[in-house]
């Protein structure tokens, strides 16, 4: 059985969303160290930080995708945390473009997480594999 083939829509489509705002935010990461940032978010150590912190947020949502992708149970739970936090925190400042993107982009990759809530929690065929022989 192939964990691809028969992943619903749903699950492929919040991956893939997912992985949209990973590299939203890889790209984010990259504007800020090189210190293109508006005012003075693009001077002195302010950059740095919000370039790392920027960075390890693509870092953690590619990792996440890597895991949502082979069913680990706590990335779905991990999942639908992020896609709540993401949410809250892209409207707790001034609201730009940037935020309505990560805003929409978190809250439908959680509304298609929760969709497909059983394919995810469901056991894969290397689990089941695995139990056939304990």
């Amino acid at each position: 059985m192939n964990r691809k083939k028969d992943a619903p829509l749903s699950a492929i489509a919040a991956q893939v969303l997912i992985l949209v705002n990973s590299v939203f935010w890889l790209i984010f990461a990259l504007v800020a160290f090189l210190g293109l940032l508006p005012g003075a978010l693009s001077t002195g150590p302010t950059r740095w930080v919000m370039g790392i912190l920027s960075l390890g947020a693509a870092v953690f949502m590619g990792g996440l995708v890597f895991f949502l992708a082979r069913r680990v149970k706590a990335a779905y739970y991990i999942g639908l945390l992020t896609m709540v936090l993401m949410s809250i925190l892209s409207i707790t400042d001034e609201v730009g473009l940037f935020d309505w993107f990560v805003l929409i982009i978190s809250l439908a990759g959680f509304v298609l997480m929760i969709i497909s809530r059983k394919w995810c929690l469901s056991l894969t065929s290397i689990d089941r594999a695995t139990e056939d022989h304990e």
